[in-house]
């Protein structure tokens, strides 16, 4: 069965099956009704190839991501995958261990295997050299090459915002960091945004009060907790940039049997889903992961529909989740 006996059967030409395959938004509804009727009825399958041949995609779009081993981010690329496949695309999915090497040669190896476009989470490269590939950065915009690329980012300034008023009102003055991997960069953006809103109330961050764990690791999480606990003029509370890092935090302070939240307060980010199942239950900033990722694909597709439109630039809104732990 090949797509010339598909437009003899539906009574079109190979041509309308093609585009009725490739472009079902260009042919008119009666037709590609008919169409979809015999391919059905046929149990036709197209051969990717062909159609690979004939139209110059592959559908496959290369997303790589740094760590799935974050709930985050496994939710982001859940929310890629489901856009992806409502449109006809599958997604191939690398992960880079958080290794700026390993990066590199999944990129190169995306572009060997003929992608169609590539969607790069949080780059460790924030110098982003041409692709020559449709790409969509998600992350922080500020820190990508102006126009080069559409970029997708939940609101990180808001994130920081947020988490500070949060502590501010609870009375707080002596407000801690834990980071991710200082090489992301993610975690200088959030960095920035924290020393800004501290000096707004007329606040410092101390840099032994800024300590780096892994967004894919509870247990870095715990770590620097342990070290923050070893300094004579400890902080009251911290702002965790993930919950992974979060719960590693809390698992430290409940072994050293400190009170949360009345001697030392906890925020994480994302709200992941285990977050509200902890005891105490996390307060966070929900930054939806999944939502990321779906529009990180639209814009991705889009790009792909229509390669000449202007370069466009999302930002993901994010809320206070209020529990237990500040």
């Amino acid at each position: 069965m090949n797509i010339s006996e598909v437009a003899r059967i539906a009574g079109v030409s190979p041509a309308t099956v093609s585009r009725a395959l490739n472009h079902p938004e260009i042919v008119k509804p009666a037709t590609l009704q008919k169409i979809r009727r015999v391919i059905q009825e046929l149990d036709y399958t197209p051969n990717p190839a062909a159609q690979a041949l004939m139209t110059g995609k592959f559908h496959l779009v290369g997303l790589l991501v740094p760590n799935l081993q974050n709930a985050f981010i496994a939710q982001l690329a859940l929310g890629v995958e489901e856009y992806l496949l409502e449109h006809g695309y599958t997604a191939l999915i690398c992960n880079s261990h958080e290794k700026l090497e390993r990066e590199k040669y999944i990129v190169r190896s995306f572009l060997q295997r003929r992608v169609d476009g590539i969607i790069w989470a949080y780059p460790h490269d924030t110098s982003i050299k041409d692709l020559k590939l449709p790409a969509v950065l998600v992350g922080p915009q500020k820190m990508y090459p102006k126009g080069n690329y559409d970029c997708a980012e939940i609101d990180e300034e808001r994130i920081i915002q947020l988490s500070v008023a949060r502590l501010y009102s609870r009375g707080h003055r002596k407000i801690a960091a834990i980071a991710g991997d200082e090489n992301f960069a993610v975690s200088t953006v959030r960095l920035q945004y924290l020393k800004g809103e501290l000096t707004k109330l007329g606040l410092e961050l101390p840099p032994e009060y800024v300590v780096y764990g892994s967004y894919g690791s509870i247990e870095s999480g715990a770590q620097a907790m342990e070290k923050l606990l070893t300094l004579r003029d400890r902080p009251t509370a911290v702002i965790a940039f993930n919950d992974m890092i979060a719960l590693g935090a809390l698992k430290a302070l409940i072994v050293h049997k400190i009170r949360v939240p009345e001697e030392m307060a906890v925020i994480g980010a994302d709200d992941i889903p285990f977050a509200k199942h902890f005891s105490p239950g996390l307060t966070t900033i929900r930054a939806p992961g999944f939502d990321l990722g779906r529009e990180a694909a639209r814009l991705l597709v889009s790009r792909l529909n229509y390669p000449n439109k202007p370069r466009q630039n999302v930002v993901i809104p994010v809320s206070l989740v209020a529990r237990n732990t500040d």
